[in-house]
């Protein structure tokens, strides 16, 4: 299978390179971000540097993060959520090549990134926590760009916690966490080639014959189940965990009615007169 890429609604030159982690991408195009937002503004206003020593601001997306860096500047730690396909389309196939078999199929995925604005003050939590969320906002179009499909809209910002009550050690309770919800989108595209079909086959045949021991299939004396595979009860039988059903010493002969459906067969019981013993 080839490798995949990001899909965005302008088609511009994206950041994400070769067989590299979207997600992880998706982050990182977030810190950048912010990065370079910060970076730019005036000494004493939470100016940010590379130099771990000569910033103001800690944006960074290591969790959890050390009391003794909040406790002398405030911090923008990331967090990014679970994330979904959507699954769009008829099996999210966006084309499909019928002289090399090529299958094109892509997808939307979705998720949230949460920025922890903290500081040892409330009010500076909050003031970062408000930068943040409206520059997100502002600067959308320039996320789509770098590779979102969607992003920097209905922004979350959540309520200040109480000091103490996110950051472990902090003995002397005081740092507050403001946090900001993003949700983000971005469309993944997969391209299946001729190539592929090989791996496919191989599975197909190594799948059968690792199989055929365990389930035989033999339509004369298939017992189907509702909700199960068509030959499980078989198998539960043949491997002795159960009995099978019997009344009065005498086994139940399932009969199945012609042109019934393994999922849902009509069944009836037949039953031989007599008790133990008797021909």
């Amino acid at each position: 299978m080839s490798s995949g890429s990001v899909q965005t609604s302008r088609d511009p030159q994206v950041l994400l390179q070769k067989d590299e982690n979207p997600l992880f991408v998706a982050t990182r195009t977030c810190i950048l971000f912010l990065q370079t937002l910060f970076s730019k503004a005036d000494r004493g206003f939470f100016r940010w540097n590379q130099d771990p020593e000569l910033t103001e601001l800690v944006i960074q997306d290591e969790a959890p993060i050390h009391t003794e860096v909040v406790e002398k500047r405030p911090a923008i730690v990331t967090v990014r959520s679970a994330t979904a396909f959507a699954g769009i389309g008829l099996d999210q196939l966006e084309f499909l090549d019928i002289k090399t078999g090529t299958e094109v199929h892509t997808d939307l995925i979705s998720g949230n990134i949460t920025f922890n604005c903290m500081s040892r003050v409330k009010v500076e939590a909050e003031y970062l926590g408000w930068q943040v969320a409206r520059h997100l906002w502002i600067f959308k179009h320039t996320l789509m760009k770098a590779m979102f499909h969607k992003v920097g809209e209905q922004i979350q910002m959540g309520a200040p916690s109480p000091p103490g009550a996110l950051i472990s050690g902090d003995t002397e309770a005081e740092i507050v966490n403001v946090p900001i919800m993003m949700p983000f989108h971005f469309q993944w595209r997969d391209t299946i080639t001729e190539l592929d079909l090989e791996v496919m086959n191989d599975f197909q045949v190594n799948a059968q014959v690792l199989m055929s021991d365990v389930i035989k299939p033999d339509v004369t004396t298939r017992l189907p189940l509702r909700g199960t595979a068509p030959y499980a009860e078989r198998e539960i039988l043949r491997r002795g965990k159960i009995q099978p059903p019997s009344i009065r010493g005498r086994v139940l002969t399932p009969v199945q009615y012609p042109g019934s459906q393994p999922s849902d067969p009509p069944i009836s019981i037949t039953v031989k007169p007599g008790g133990p013993g008797e021909e």
